[in-house]
């Protein structure tokens, strides 16, 4: 089924986002129901339920020419497509950066180049500051003290800097809400990262995406997307886990303050075996507590002229 751009140009601009938000719903089901209708009039033979995705592209905020509204559009119909079906997205200007990254032919620099989409994340949660930075450089070092090659430790460092990217998809409200998630609201966080997987996936940096997919999954099978246990999760989505668990709990957040490292590791080494892999928490309190080590230098800090880039996995 071909997906087609929605341009919208509402008349209110007091509560423009949820104008906008609710004539692109209404619009995309009405697209639905007429689809299936004339799919059924003409006796077409389609599997399943017809399914759309709507872009929005608002005017004058995204444009004030028409090629360029319907050009915004298209980019956040990509990122509705992303999420999966019957999905209405309106377009920010981050959005663009993807589809840019996918007309680079070198993967080495597609790499590159998408580790520093990931600031945009940061910049959206003014009480995460560096975090996917931080993460990084934490998940590098563990890769480091479990004697992993240059190259996947370097890769490592790059899905670390993008493990939320698809939090670019999540509401900022949500994502700096003070007080307790509902139900709905932690199904649409936990969705974070399908949506950073399906965002990389077209930029084919396998194995990046399937750990950024994985960076979630518990030790004893109890985490999400794909309920993975054990060594069934790739090692470097291990390592991603907790070293994203550590950063969050020794950093301020809105709906709590951050804890001491001492009981930060207490808490991971309490978890270990059952949220996390013992061997990967193990990894990070001799890196902290152990003795010192050189921190892995990135590759392209070293002699050679540029990243290499193989395809590993864990």
């Amino acid at each position: 089924m071909k997906l087609w751009p929605l341009v919208a140009v509402p008349s209110g601009v007091t509560t423009l986002t949820a104008a906008v938000t609710a004539f692109a719903g209404t619009v995309a089901r009405i697209f639905v129901d007429e689809t299936r209708d004339t799919s059924r009039e003409q006796r077409l033979d389609l599997p399943g339920l017809v399914s759309s995705s709507v872009g929005v592209a608002t005017y004058p905020e995204a444009g004030v020419q028409r090629s360029e509204l319907v050009r915004v559009a298209d980019i956040a119909l990509y990122w509705a497509k992303a999420e999966g079906k019957s999905r209405v997205r309106v377009y920010r200007p981050d959005m663009g950066m993807v589809r840019q990254l996918m007309r680079e032919p070198d993967r080495a620099a597609r790499l590159r180049a998408a580790a520093t989409l990931a600031k945009a994340v940061d910049a959206r949660d003014a009480y995460t500051g560096r975090h996917s930075q931080r993460v990084a450089e934490l998940a590098a070092r563990i890769g480091s003290r479990l004697d992993l090659e240059p190259e996947q430790i370097e890769l490592i460092r790059v899905a670390g800097s993008l493990h939320d990217l698809g939090k670019l998809a999540i509401p900022q409200e949500l994502l700096c809400k003070s007080g307790q998630l509902s139900a709905v609201e932690r199904r649409l966080l936990e969705r974070h990262p399908e949506i950073g997987f399906q965002m990389l996936e077209p930029l084919e940096v396998e194995p990046v995406a399937s750990w950024v997919l994985h960076h979630h999954e518990r030790w004893d099978g109890g985490g999400y997307p794909g309920g993975l246990a054990g060594e069934h999760i790739p090692l470097a989505a291990r390592i991603l886990f907790v070293a994203d668990a550590y950063d969050a709990m020794t950093d301020d957040r809105i709906y709590r303050p951050k804890l001491s490292r001492t009981d930060t590791l207490e808490e991971l080494k309490e978890h270990a075996g059952t949220q996390f892999d013992p061997s990967v928490v193990a990894a990070l309190i001799e890196e902290l507590e152990g003795p010192a080590r050189l921190a892995p230098v990135p590759l392209e800090r070293q002699d050679e002229p540029r990243l290499r880039v193989v395809g590993m996995s864990a």
